[in-house]
């Protein structure tokens, strides 16, 4: 189903839907020298259309912007790109997701999700995106922003007490005390606040010694909130993935 922007005045009106490519799998390419050319007005250009088709956010993210997003790690990593490119696709990736953000409609009345990312993980993208996805489908969602450590989470949950807790990890220093900590974190938050954690850094392993539910994509996440608003079905239903693409974005 194709539809509108709330508010397109914010963003200025992209190229009409039929002038880009037919796909996100070919759009990647050109989304990527966008972002590695520096050029937003194309970044923009390119991935609102797919929106306005009727491409949900969590599936632009997973297969079109993280996509990108990880190919601009891989090239600045082999020397491909200067350290100045890769930190400002980083940042026009902050205001592309900033101003869908703006076009939502808001929903202050929706279940209500925290999120962001843990202690010593600086990967901004992937929590903004989770938060921009959750907000599409109506959830009063809000990401606390990165690097943050157990106790913090915990009084923000004790403060806000979320339907949902995400938690985004990109990259851990040792596994070991990520699990005992997410253990004791999990055992601790409200009754009613369910964890949910994925990312590049995680493993199936996790979510079995735990009580915290790993999620595979953004997509998978989405799909596992909205299941916790239209049935009682256990938090951890649903379709899941064999990929870890939560996180495949550079920060």
């Amino acid at each position: 189903t194709k539809r509108e922007l709330v508010r397109p005045e914010i963003i200025g009106l992209p190229p009409r839907a039929d002038t880009v490519a037919d796909s996100m799998d070919q759009a990647i390419e050109d989304t990527l020298g966008a972002l590695a050319g520096g050029d937003p007005t194309q970044l923009h250009g390119l991935v609102f259309p797919f929106y306005l088709r009727g491409h949900s956010l969590a599936e632009i993210c997973d297969r079109l912007l993280s996509p990108a997003m990880h190919r601009i790690g891989t090239l600045w990593q082999s020397g491909s790109l200067e350290i100045f490119e890769e930190h400002r696709a980083v940042e026009m990736m902050v205001r592309l997701l900033h101003d869908f953000r703006l076009a939502l409609p808001e929903s202050y009345d929706g279940p209500k999700a925290i999120g962001g990312t843990v202690d010593g993980d600086r990967y901004q993208l992937p929590t903004q995106m989770i938060e921009l996805s959750l907000a599409e489908i109506g959830w009063n969602s809000t990401s606390l922003g990165v690097s943050l450590p157990f106790h913090t989470l915990l009084s923000a949950a004790e403060k806000n007490r979320p339907k949902i807790i995400w938690l985004s990890v990109s990259e851990l220093a040792d596994e070991k005390p990520f699990v005992r900590e997410l253990r004791e974190f999990c055992a601790a938050v409200p009754v009613e606040t369910i964890v949910f954690f994925g990312g590049r850094a995680t493993s199936g392993a996790m979510e079995v010694n735990t009580k915290a539910v790993r999620c595979h994509t953004i997509q998978d996440l989405v799909t596992r909130a909205q299941g916790l608003t239209t049935s009682n079905a256990e938090p951890g239903a649903g379709t899941t993935s064999t990929a870890d693409d939560v996180d495949d974005a550079s920060a």
